[in-house]
């Protein structure tokens, strides 16, 4: 056996080991398929980033042009600040506020939560969405 043929037999062996682990991450990963958005397939959290953009898609249909709208997780409120900039890009219809104008005098219109119930006298229950609510202003 020369050293041609030697090559070739190992980098053929290779590609199928690579062929191999990859078929099985795709399997691991939930097989081919549509993902249902941009962040089904990705690594830190995408069950929870996955859940936040169907709630916002959700909310985005159902909330009015122009309302002002804050999205929080009220169980995670030290993650206001990255919430509030995923709402900003998909939310375009509606004005976004930050989280802090819960706590001002002339709070939004809607809150739009993320898996955990909101209590706050000031908004009534309006409309369960995927994986979250929309509260309404009294």
């Amino acid at each position: 056996m020369n050293r041609l043929t030697l090559a070739r037999a190992f980098a053929l062996l290779g590609s199928v080991a690579f062929l191999a682990l990859s078929a099985r991450e795709v399997i691991l990963r939930g097989g081919p398929g549509r993902a249902r958005t941009i962040a089904s397939r990705t690594g830190l959290s995408p069950q929870q980033s996955e859940n936040a953009l169907l709630a916002l898609a959700r909310a985005g249909e159902l909330l009015p042009r122009g309302a002002s709208v804050v999205f929080v997780n009220p169980a995670h409120r030290d993650r206001d600040v990255v919430f509030y900039h995923v709402a900003l890009g998909q939310l375009p219809r509606q004005r976004v506020v930050t989280p802090v104008a819960l706590t001002g005098s002339a709070p939004p219109d809607f809150v739009v939560t993320l898996d955990a119930p909101f209590d706050d006298p000031r908004y009534a229950n309006a409309v369960p969405i995927p994986s979250g609510t929309i509260y309404r202003r009294r």
